[in-house]
């Protein structure tokens, strides 16, 4: 090897290192640059926290993550403004997108700041979302008047609206009722939260998908519970500490559907209980009628709301508070959404108009004629037969296509079952007669009118 090579070996090594070493002095000099670029954001963006300028703070955080996104104090600082301003969502999302991006030995104080917030906080930021475009697309609670009648009214606009915790996991649900113009009907969706998101678990209004795999008689199946002349209701049942709702219909027949949590995050129909005017069924099965009825009774009404037409004199409850209850209760949610706008009473919600209303139905009594309707556990002294033999002897001296109980009631002096009968014409059934049978079973008769609205007997 001559002289001339011998000097290039040397050489080429050493431009080697020379080369690594300027990259590895830039490489200092760059992280130096960013981490200290880094530092400046923090220490100007607490400037704007001290300030409580939360805008610019925000915006100085999210350019220090930018800088660096693999570092977790702009993420925490960013996290601790959001849940000042009780914009929970972007706790959530600013946190769960630092957990993706930072070291691994940072990820845990990321996850411990996630979970620091507990669950329904988190859910009611986002619930509060979704309450405030319901109440854009479809307006506040109304009431209108049908044919200019002051008291034939039907509720439009968003409801009502509750928060519930259906499945008692210590986090409540959101349920919105709502009247959509469009199809000129009465819809509920309801939204719960899991996995740090809101999601639909279940909308009327879009249809149920498994309901007529369900049922035997699927019409009015998927919608809000309705009764004889149209009439549709809010209802809610409770059962060992669950909440669920009522769908189906007692205009073909008997049908009710009860919704709630069917597992630990499914949502969907529970239970399905119809009567076809000859046979109860339970879930598409016949049984007898005392186990359809201890079934069916397990769920207890919490709570009812008529939306159209009867709903002053159809529940009890509404007509003692008056629409002033359905407004507390959509205030109540709007308060635990931390919404700040409130619904108040109108004058076409007037309590004054209420009472005139309900003391014009009332009952009148005559020396000749009592009719006052009581419940059969409280008036029981006169009964010989239960209520199934009664629909026996009803059954036997009239033809219908259903017969449906309307419980006992007192009316000169006597105590009957009332039975309304039903046939089906063209598809669609109607009211034949009333039939009474006296609670000794000496007396089967349709001479007599029973008033399903206000309970009243009449000759």
């Amino acid at each position: 090897m001559n002289k001339k090579q011998k000097s290039v070996k040397y050489i080429v090594p050493c431009i080697i290192i020379v080369v690594i070493s300027i990259i590895i002095s830039l490489v200092f000099v760059f992280n130096h640059t960013n981490t200290k670029e880094y530092d400046n954001k923090l220490e100007e963006a607490q400037k704007y926290v001290e300030e409580m300028d939360y805008e610019k703070a925000e915006a100085t955080y999210l350019e220090a993550i930018k800088i660096d996104s693999k570092q977790s104090k702009a993420y925490l600082k960013l996290a601790d403004i959001y849940v000042k301003q009780n914009k929970i969502d972007k706790f959530i999302n600013i946190l769960e997108k630092g957990i993706k991006n930072v070291d691994k030995d940072d990820r845990k104080k990321l996850e411990k700041k996630l979970s620091s917030v507990d669950n329904q906080t988190k859910a009611n930021s986002m619930y509060a979302k979704k309450f405030k475009s319901y109440l854009k697309k479809y307006g506040s609670v109304s009431e209108k008047y049908i044919n200019n009648d002051d008291y034939n009214m039907y509720l439009e606009g968003l409801c009502y609206s509750k928060m519930l915790d259906f499945n008692n996991d210590g986090v409540e649900e959101l349920l919105l009722v709502y009247y959509d113009q469009g199809d000129k009907g009465y819809h509920y969706d309801i939204y719960g939260y899991s996995d740090n998101k809101i999601k639909q678990l279940e909308s009327s209004k879009n249809g149920f998908k498994s309901i007529k795999d369900k049922v035997v008689n699927s019409e009015h199946a998927d919608e809000l519970y309705g009764y004889d002349g149209g009439m549709k209701c809010l209802e809610i049942y409770q059962k060992d500490n669950d909440y669920y709702i009522k769908t189906g219909s007692t205009d073909d027949f008997e049908i009710n559907i009860f919704h709630g949590f069917i597992s630990k995050e499914k949502f969907g129909i529970s239970s399905v209980f119809e009567y076809d005017g000859s046979n109860y069924i339970k879930d598409k099965e016949v049984t007898n009628t005392a186990v359809y009825e201890s079934e069916k009774n397990s769920y207890k009404e919490y709570y009812k709301l008529y939306l159209n037409q009867y709903e002053y004199y159809s529940n009890d409850e509404l007509s003692t508070k008056g629409m002033n209850f359905v407004l507390k209760d959509i205030n109540e949610t709007m308060t635990k959404l931390n919404i700040k706008k409130e619904l108040k009473n109108s004058t076409e919600f007037s309590q004054e108009k209420l009472n005139a209303y309900l003391e014009s139905i009332k009952p009148k009594e005559t020396p000749k004629q009592n009719t006052v309707v009581q419940e059969q556990s409280n008036n029981t002294s006169n009964i010989i037969i239960d209520e199934n033999k009664a629909l026996e002897l009803a059954k036997s001296q009239y033809t219908a296509d259903g017969y449906f109980s309307q419980g006992l009631v007192n009316f000169n002096n006597k105590q009957y079952y009332v039975f309304i009968l039903k046939d089906k014409v063209d598809g669609h059934y109607s009211t034949v007669t009333h039939v009474f049978v006296s609670s000794d079973g000496l007396e089967v008769t349709d001479k007599y009118w029973y008033d399903q609205s206000t309970g009243n007997v009449t000759n």
